[in-house]
């Protein structure tokens, strides 16, 4: 493994969890971008447990209403 390979892993282990939630928020942000610019629909969760389709235009379709529980 090289200097610059062994740096980069060494540091990426150093990190604080704040840190690591911050690159996995940014990563999961960049992905929806990416799908909803190829007209692909994501799943959204809302505070509630309730499941929905947010698609590209920003507008939501819940899941399987029937099966979701209030």
């Amino acid at each position: 493994m090289s200097d610059s390979n062994q740096q980069h892993k060494n540091s990426y282990f150093n990190l604080t969890r704040e840190e690591h939630e911050k690159i996995a928020q940014s990563a999961v942000q960049k992905a929806i971008e990416k799908m909803h610019s190829q007209g692909v629909a994501t799943v959204e969760v809302d505070k509630d447990g309730k499941q929905h389709l947010r698609h590209p235009d920003g507008s939501l379709t819940p899941i399987n209403p029937s099966s979701q529980t209030s």
